[in-house]
């Protein structure tokens, strides 16, 4: 088991669509970066930068870092486009 880094992001912009008199950084989401820590397969010490790989019941990830030298891959979460 390795440690990896789970990377995902919500909407920057929180309303549907903007008016030209609307102010942007008040519609701006507070925090659209969330990380998350969690342990995966020995294998995935393997994959290499940009590498696209799914976990069962979360979902497709692209590898940002590569593990290597006991610091945990990033992985980021790729978009489905379906709502929650």
């Amino acid at each position: 088991m390795i440690l990896v880094d789970l990377v995902d992001f919500d909407y920057l912009i929180v309303k549907d669509k903007l008016e030209k008199d609307d102010d942007l950084f008040s519609f701006m989401t507070p925090k659209a970066e969330f990380r998350t820590k969690a342990w995966a397969d020995c294998n995935v010490a393997s994959l290499a930068r940009d590498d696209m790989i799914q976990f069962d019941r979360i979902g497709f990830f692209r590898v940002g870092r590569a593990y290597e030298d006991g610091k945990p891959a990033v992985l980021f979460s790729i978009p489905t486009g379906k709502g929650v």
